[in-house]
């Protein structure tokens, strides 16, 4: 965010590319689990073009500014993933008491991120802010070890339905990771040079 702000063209505003990602992603988590495929394409498709067109309204309003374009549009393609790496898990389990459970864990912990999006912010923008990075980094490596020991698990199974189970958690592991830094691009330019600058005593 240290960079100079500057106009963004309508061919630098990366919508298509963003499009092709927001496409694959959807049509891949589509097939987890194997059922109502085509539904579930035509859905995801769906948000793919709503976030690209998202997009396409924030360069309009902010194509002026480099800086604001480029942290909104990230934050639009975090939630979008969020969206996607989430949803097989919730598939799964719905309609279950355990899709209620983890839909109710999943909103309470989103919402507690972004009542305290400055405080996130100021942990990841903020050089001597080190808790947030260490609860990320520490997140991430459980997430790794428990992607390979899943991994692991599908060597002594034939069950679809154990692919499907190990993929959605995988995924869902690797949402809360993307939402969890989706706040920070929320942060103004001004904002955030004042967090990076914040004492922390």
């Amino acid at each position: 965010m240290n960079t100079e702000s500057k106009p963004v063209p309508f061919k630098e505003n990366f919508m298509f590319v963003f499009l092709f990602m927001f496409l694959f992603f959807g049509c891949m988590v589509s097939l987890i689990p194997y059922e109502h495929v085509g539904r579930w394409i035509i859905f995801n498709c769906c948000i793919a073009i709503l976030a690209t067109f998202v997009n396409y309204i924030l360069w309009l309003y902010q194509k002026h500014d480099s800086k604001r374009y480029n942290s909104l549009t990230s934050f639009v393609m975090l939630i979008t993933l969020t969206y996607y790496n989430l949803s097989p898990a919730f598939k799964m389990l719905y309609p279950s008491i355990y899709f209620w459970l983890l839909l109710s864990l999943t909103l309470g912990y989103t919402i507690l991120l972004f009542i305290n999006r400055i405080k996130i912010s100021r942990a990841i923008l903020n050089p001597r802010e080190v808790w947030f990075k260490k609860l990320l980094l520490i997140f991430s490596i459980i997430t790794v070890l428990i992607s390979i020991l899943l991994s692991r698990f599908l060597n002594f199974t034939d069950s679809d339905l154990a692919a499907y189970m190990v993929a959605s958690i995988i995924l869902y592991l690797s949402g809360l990771v993307f939402l969890s830094l989706s706040p920070v691009f929320l942060t103004t330019p001004k904002m955030a040079k004042t967090l990076e600058e914040m004492s922390i005593d």
